[in-house]
């Protein structure tokens, strides 16, 4: 099993190596092409994945069929889309492969479960959805106080690397601009030009 995994559930839950032992053996492994879903709007979430290699995103579907990118998640981040695991409707969320990639896939049921068998995993539970919390909170502020040039300086410098492995268009959707704003914003060099002083 993953040691980056194993790795991460730690971080989450202060457990001792016989229950880390046993939680692992809840996930299974799972690889998506780039273009295959982990979960697609209107399905019904019932698992949660960690990201062993490779590169998701998460995106909602407007009614007119535009696309408006969530979050991205990669490498030692988990997925699944919590809201919609904890509702048990319909999923509002899509999560896409935009890379290879290989997941650890645990069915929420099971880590229900799991949690009432041995509560210390409550602990884990509540970390992630915190640490989900503060990426919304911070995303909000960005969207409704940041410029888009502030927005995409704010993604290079908390996403580094991450740029290189994304379409423009995701990109721009992320941000909530068009492609040929996000073109003008990088500049004739496909960079970001140096912030002018004030």
């Amino acid at each position: 099993m993953s040691s980056l995994l194993a790795s991460a559930l730690r971080k989450l839950a202060p457990v001792d190596d016989a229950s880390l032992g046993r939680a692992l053996l809840d996930f299974t492994p799972r690889t998506l092409r780039p273009g295959e879903h982990l979960l697609r709007a209107g399905d019904h979430a019932r698992v949660l994945a960690f990201i062993e290699h490779g590169l998701l995103r998460e995106y909602y579907v407007s009614p007119n069929g535009d696309e408006h990118v969530r979050s991205f998640v990669c490498e030692g981040m988990f997925t699944g889309s919590l809201s919609d695991l904890l509702s048990g409707r319909p999923a509002l969320v899509n999560i896409e492969a935009l890379e290879p990639a290989r997941l650890h896939v645990c069915s929420w049921v099971a880590y229900q479960a799991r949690c009432e068998r041995e509560p210390l995993w409550h602990v884990a539970a509540r970390r992630q959805a915190e640490w989900l919390y503060c990426r919304k909170a911070v995303r909000e502020y960005q969207m409704l106080a940041f410029t888009a040039r502030e927005r995409f300086e704010a993604f290079m410098k908390e996403s580094p690397g991450l740029e290189a492995r994304l379409a423009g268009r995701h990109l721009a959707s992320y941000l909530g601009i068009t492609p040929e704003h996000l073109s003008r914003i990088r500049g004739p060099s496909g960079r970001t030009p140096a912030r002018r002083s004030r």
